[in-house]
Formats: C-alpha cells, sequence, structure tokens
C-alpha cells in the first residue's frame, strides 16, 4: 500500500463541495464555544495545524 500524501488530501478535501448539513459558525462566540467543546488532543491536533498553516504562508 503506498503512502497518503497530506498535503494532496488537505487539497482534495478542501476542493469538495461544502456538505449543506454542515453547521455553519457565523460569530466568534459560536466559534469559541465549538472549540472549548474539543478535546484536549484534538485542540492540541488542530493548534499545530494552524502553527503549520501559518508558518507556510
Amino acid at each position: 500500500m503506498a503512502a497518503l500524501d497530506a498535503a494532496e488530501m488537505e487539497r482534495y478535501l478542501k476542493a469538495l463541495p461544502a456538505c449543506a448539513a454542515a453547521p455553519a459558525v457565523h460569530s466568534t462566540a459560536a466559534l469559541h464555544s465549538s472549540i472549548e467543546s474539543l478535546s484536549p488532543e484534538k485542540r492540541a491536533l488542530l493548534l499545530d495545524r494552524l502553527r503549520k498553516r501559518k508558518a507556510v504562508e
């Protein structure tokens, strides 16, 4: 089995159309509460991904 390219997978996922059933975050408070609902492990993964994205930009 060949290894997956993470960057290519991310581009693919970003190219997919948004799901109509996906909840939209319209306010800072809603975003803050949704982040707070994440487990500490998922918050750490999100922070790591954001840091990597910032380093690339």
